[in-house]
């Protein structure tokens, strides 16, 4: 086995625990939520009269249309989870992830110990990003595609493509979490500055959301917002996923990648 192998198991291994749980609560919580919305299956003749009842204001703040069938507010209200509540975990777990990689061994004075292994920096490097790819992958497999079997299961009536679809918007979302983190670690030496930094901006990002839905001067800050972007319900629903969402998310990930790299390839750490 070669140590750029061994780099990538042993980071896995070293944050199997996490990655276990993160996976495994965040299925839970959306296998909750996915029984408590089948629920409303089982009455569809009254949540059509009361879809019909309910002013069109309500359904604009949800993005929902007027006239949609309980299948399409089905869709809608699970692409509002994958929406709102599977970023937050993602993010979560990735900050987590990534600020541990390299400038928590940094604090810890373990990476150290792997400059001296007979290895070039960008070799050390890579194979702690690869482990990352890894684990976002996992994460996203067990919490998007894994989800398949119950939808079905409950009758939602949601194409299998459109969770496939998801699951590409999902990933490129994670990607971009990720790297945007990774970035902040090959630059800080301590774990709680990724997570302030890395925790502040997203909180931000969903701030300045919310303040484009005001409309006027306000709407043109939606474009700098991760979760404009970033649309579950469309992929949900339809189908769909913007173009410029892959361009954007590929990209800034890219960049906030190649930026880590080269930090991390041009930093002095003490050994």
């Amino acid at each position: 086995m070669s140590l750029s192998r061994h780099i990538v198991l042993r980071t896995l291994r070293d944050k199997r625990v996490a990655i276990f749980a993160f996976s495994a609560s965040t299925f839970i919580i959306l296998f909750i939520y996915l029984s408590f919305f089948a629920l409303l299956g089982g009455q569809s003749g009254h949540v059509e009269q009361l879809l019909k009842q309910t002013p069109s204001w309500y359904f604009s703040d949800l993005n929902i249309n007027p006239t949609a069938t309980l299948q399409t507010v089905q869709e809608i209200l699970i692409g509002q989870i994958y929406g709102v509540l599977w970023p937050i975990i993602a993010g979560v777990f990735m900050i987590y992830f990534a600020g541990s990689m390299v400038a928590g061994e940094a604090e810890q004075g373990s990476l150290g110990l792997l400059l001296t292994l007979p290895l070039t920096r960008r070799q050390i490097i890579t194979s702690k990003y690869a482990a990352g790819i890894i684990a976002l992958s996992i994460f996203v497999f067990a919490t998007v595609l894994a989800m398949i079997p119950t939808v079905s299961a409950y009758g939602y009536g949601i194409q299998s493509s459109h969770f496939w679809v998801l699951t590409i918007l999902a990933w490129f979302a994670g990607w971009l979490i990720y790297s945007f983190a990774f970035m902040l670690s090959c630059v800080f030496s301590k774990r709680s500055q990724v997570f302030l930094v890395a925790g502040g901006v997203i909180a931000g990002m969903y701030l300045v959301s919310n303040l484009a839905t005001v409309g006027g001067f306000t709407s043109i800050l939606r474009f700098l917002s991760f979760f404009y972007y970033y649309d579950p319900q469309s992929a949900l629903a339809y189908g769909e996923i913007s173009h410029y969402a892959i361009l954007v998310f590929g990209l800034l990930a890219f960049c906030c990648t190649k930026v880590g790299i080269n930090h991390f390839l041009n930093r002095d750490y003490y050994i």
